[in-house]
């Protein structure tokens, strides 16, 4: 008895494995649709150095493709961690004027473009 149960189960469970394996359609249609919270845009930017340079790549060897003045406010969408660096230092994709890469330790992040505008202002009077 138990090892027909036994054998009936690892059946069912490999013609399950073989089968998830071979149709993607199913596999596209289970998985879940984006959680707005966790999908959103990061928010704003507000540039906290006196001068920022903009990388075309999250990494310090990427090419310079502009800079940032202290109180700067950018809209940011991205957050990646540089992969070769030991201390893997954290990385922000703007879509500002000069478009690029920035990195988070330079910039203080705003969930609106208000906030980061009150932020700016208080950054630029000092």
């Amino acid at each position: 008895m138990f090892c027909s149960r036994l054998a009936l189960i690892s059946a069912v469970s490999a013609s399950l494995l073989f089968a998830s394996c071979t149709d993607s359609a199913l596999r596209k249609a289970a998985d879940p649709p984006a959680t707005p919270l966790l999908s959103r845009p990061l928010g704003w930017a507000v540039i906290d150095s006196a001068y920022v340079q903009v990388f075309d790549i999250p990494s310090s060897k990427g090419v310079v493709l502009g800079y940032y003045r202290k109180g700067t406010a950018v809209p940011v969408t991205e957050r990646r961690f540089e992969q070769d660096a030991a201390n893997a230092p954290a990385w922000l994709k703007n879509e500002g004027e000069e478009p690029g890469w920035i990195k988070a330790s330079d910039a203080l992040l705003f969930d609106s473009p208000e906030k980061a505008a009150t932020a700016s202002r208080s950054l630029n009077a000092k």
